[in-house]
């Protein structure tokens, strides 16, 4: 999962001909879904995957925000740029890795199977209902427009943490320290640094253990986990765009934990409600990787968000849903208990039939001449 896709409808057509001939033709329709990747990914020769997860946790104005990109390419260099509305809290971590098998388990939808008779249909079909004090050393030089505040390693990433005026002085620190950019997407830079966001630059590189250069590389670089201060729930999507032209369609899952039930502000986007529930006691004992970053009491809510097909212009806000309530997405599953079940009842008959017949004809002959013999 994570991965988006919905799983098409499948008809399947049959009619009974004479003589039992039982013809069953099946036709799948899927349409696969893509997104974008959570961030803005750089990198010569990076092939990233854009189907993403979120996981966001907010309490009091605090937000702890997951994401786990995953890249495969011969790049010796793969960068990624994430803004943020506010300085660091912590510095960033790796988040248990089955954060997100986890959450997918708890909200897994409830799956109903029915019987499905339509005449002459039959068949099987499945569907859905629908920085504060991080001791940062600033000895390194220091360049006009941009404050540094921290810098470190989390897995195989060395990041900073910095804000700029500009997204000339901004795209100059990236040139400066080889962070690895894309330069039209210093439009998309301008958008964060005039709202005085924060950007945090993931560079990662190939050490001495990685492979040589020119061969392929591929892995996910986290789930990665950063904390800071906003005035409600945000997912920086806005910075994707420097991705989009790469993609058709656009989606990505939230799992968003916080006090209530959210939804999102902007209503131009379609979201699809998968999963609204409390965290129980016994929930945190079964999961142990969601009791690392939810509570007893807190909502979980899933959605799939998906963005118009000329592609994403703002950030992703997150409000209290006014209609709160559990919920848990229905799939259906159908049995064949339609033709293929009304001619599997069939079946014992028309073998009786098959032999019946055939000598109930042999005796009327036999009476004929019976008939004939006797003169009447």
């Amino acid at each position: 999962m994570n991965r988006f896709g919905r799983i098409g409808p499948i008809d399947r057509l049959c009619r009974i001909r004479p003589l039992c001939s039982v013809v069953g033709v099946a036709f799948i329709l899927s349409l696969p879904r893509v997104a974008l990747p959570c961030g803005g990914g750089f990198g010569a020769g990076i092939e990233i995957d854009p189907a993403q997860t979120i996981v966001l946790h907010f309490e009091n104005g605090v937000e702890t925000y997951v994401f786990n990109p995953y890249f495969c390419g011969e790049a010796t260099e793969f960068g990624l740029i994430l803004p943020v509305p506010s300085t660091l809290r912590q510095t960033p971590e790796l988040a248990d890795a089955d954060l997100a098998k986890e959450l997918e388990a708890l909200t897994a939808p409830r799956v109903v199977t029915e019987c499905q008779s339509s005449g002459g249909g039959c068949g099987g079909a499945r569907g859905g209902s629908k920085s504060n004090g991080l001791g940062m050393d600033r000895s390194g030089e220091w360049y006009p427009g941009v404050d540094v505040v921290d810098a470190g390693e989390v897995g195989i990433f060395d990041w900073t943490l910095l804000q700029a005026d500009t997204a000339t002085a901004f795209t100059d620190w990236l040139d400066a320290n080889s962070f690895p950019y894309d330069e039209q997407s210093a439009a998309h830079f301008s958008y964060y640094a005039n709202q005085s966001w924060y950007f945090v630059a993931f560079k990662v590189t190939a050490g001495d253990a990685a492979p040589p250069l020119g061969s392929k590389l591929c892995g996910e670089l986290g789930p990665l986990v950063l904390q800071f201060e906003a005035d409600q729930p945000v997912i920086p999507a806005r910075i994707a765009a420097v991705n989009q032209s790469a993609y058709a369609a656009n989606a990505w899952r939230i799992i968003a934990i916080a006090a209530s039930q959210l939804r999102l502000t902007d209503t131009r986007l379609n979201s699809d409600l998968l999963y609204s529930g409390t965290i129980s006691d016994n929930s945190l004992a079964a999961y142990p990787a969601i009791a690392s970053l939810g509570a007893t009491g807190e909502r979980v809510t899933k959605l799939d968000v998906f963005f118009p097909w000329e592609g994403v212009d703002a950030d992703i806000y997150l409000e209290v849903d006014p209609n709160q309530g559990d919920f848990r997405q229905t799939v259906v599953e159908y049995e064949e208990c339609g033709c293929s079940a009304a001619t599997s009842a069939l079946l014992p008959v028309l073998f009786v039939a098959a032999f019946a017949i055939p000598i109930a004809a042999l005796m009327r002959r036999r009476r004929r001449r019976s008939d004939c013999g006797s003169g009447r």
